[in-house]
């Protein structure tokens, strides 16, 4: 099996998406940077849940969320396949709507 070789993950949170297409084929993503931090700009910064995050595209690179990165990976594979979510609690609006877009049938939070 081929090794997937993902971005450095971010500090503040690290979350992986795993995309399982319907020929079993597994696709993966993380919201990883390409301009690592010794630590979270937006935790130094003291914003909360859900604020700051201007500062992941600015000052660490990070470019998308997990669930985009798994879904670009697979491409039109997505379609039908299952997404599982790990590291976080819920799914943004953005990512829902790429999710619907490429026909993913399920979404799995893991946590």
């Amino acid at each position: 099996m081929p090794q997937v070789v993902l971005p450095p993950p971010c500090r503040g949170r690290q979350v992986i998406a795993i995309l399982i297409a319907l020929d079993g084929t597994v696709y993966a993503g993380n919201n990883g940077v390409s301009r690592p931090q010794t630590s979270c700009p937006r935790a130094e910064a003291g914003f909360g849940r859900g604020e700051g995050w201007e500062l992941c595209r600015t000052l660490c690179g990070q470019t998308c969320h997990a669930e985009e990165a798994a879904i670009k990976d697979a491409g039109s594979n997505a379609a039908g396949g299952t997404l599982y979510l790990i590291g976080h609690d819920t799914v943004c609006e953005h990512c829902k709507d790429q999710v619907e877009a490429f026909g993913i049938a399920q979404v799995v939070i893991v946590g």
